[in-house]
């Protein structure tokens, strides 16, 4: 990857048309990586899995632990679809429930690992502000990067308590700071088609958690068969994974093997390509899309343009009736209620 560099002002101007040239004595240019879908990436991780031997429940809420005097021995499975119980028994418990992990812990019990949580919140842009470069920009005292994502812009990151989930309010908090640490880019409200937002570990913008934690709950708290996982970001929850899972099989006495995932190609990651109708039906043929916010929002990243498509091809597929097409759509309107926005055809 090429080294970043120092930009006279002309090149600055040319490379980022439209910044306010009043002030601008020059830059730097510096590179680094983007996902073009978490959404997708993280889906990706479970096709693979599935792929390689994993048995993969989706709608499968793990309510409780299962103990066998100290030894933790499996879970109990709420159906989240047909509503039933069930219990699966296990060997070892790999705790990964990223935010729930340790409700999971002290509802069992145990005392939880101390992280805190934050919610992180960046602005979807419908018109692509800038094509080809990130721009930092400062606002409230911060950087904020306003970066190019398909042919759109995403400006980020803002961040608050955890609870309560953050709403409309916030969010026009958010667009105001961005609309001062980028005056050239004449950002306004119906620029913005999506609130982007999700839980990170962290304590405040500048106490981000940056490594992930790994507790041996045999060594910690005296109770085998547990091991709790909580990674920070995209860019290492691979290694934390292998971490993991050499110690549940060093824990289960088994030889350690090498891993492969370093070197596993991810075609799941990719975003669907083809006629919207046709990405649609692949999302609940292929990817267990069950609800229109699965497709919308974990499937096919459409923000709020195609809803009405994809909502009339799943309906087809899975046989809803007008009343649950309505519930779906209505449920789906309440999530984007937490910033305003509402989906619809655009």
């Amino acid at each position: 990857m090429p080294r970043g560099r120092l930009l006279a002002r002309a090149e600055v101007l040319a490379r980022v048309p439209g910044i306010e040239p009043s002030g601008l004595t020059g830059g730097a240019l510096w590179y680094d990586a983007q996902a073009e879908s978490t959404e997708r990436l993280t889906l990706a991780f479970v096709l693979a899995a599935a792929e390689a031997g994993a048995a993969v429940a989706n709608y499968a809420e793990v309510t409780g632990l299962l103990r066998s005097r100290e030894r933790v021995v499996g879970v109990s499975v709420r159906d989240g679809e047909g509503g039933g119980g069930s219990e699966v028994r296990a060997r070892m418990v790999l705790n990964a429930a990223g935010p729930g992990a340790s409700r999971l812990l002290a509802e069992a019990g145990l005392a939880p690992p101390p992280v805190p949580l934050l919610r992180a919140i960046n602005l979807v842009l419908r018109r692509a502000v800038v094509r080809a470069h990130a721009v930092g920009g400062r606002g409230a005292g911060r950087f904020l990067f306003l970066a190019p994502w398909r042919d759109r812009a995403i400006v980020g990151t803002a961040y608050q308590p955890a609870e309560p989930e953050s709403g409309a309010e916030f969010a026009e908090a958010f667009l105001a700071e961005a609309q001062r640490a980028y005056p050239w880019a004449r950002l306004m409200r119906d620029d913005v088609t999506l609130v982007h937002q999700g839980l990170v570990p962290g304590a405040s913008a500048g106490g981000l958690w940056s490594r992930p934690l790994l507790v041996d709950h045999q060594t910690r708290d005296r109770v085998p068969g547990l091991i709790t996982v909580v990674g920070v970001k995209y860019t290492t929850a691979r290694s934390v994974a292998q971490r993991a899972i050499d110690l549940v099989l060093r824990r289960l006495g088994s030889p350690t093997v090498p891993c492969l995932t370093a070197d596993t190609p991810l075609p799941g990651a990719r975003v669907l390509e083809g006629a919207l109708e046709a990405r649609a039906r692949h999302a609940v043929r292929e990817e267990m899309a069950l609800h229109l916010e699965d497709a919308v929002l974990r499937r096919l990243d459409l923000g709020t343009a195609g809803v009405d498509e994809v909502e009339r091809v799943m309906a087809g597929e899975l046989d809803w009736d007008g009343a649950r097409r309505h519930h779906e759509r209505a449920f789906l309107h309440r999530l984007y209620g937490l910033s305003g926005q509402q989906p619809g055809v655009r």
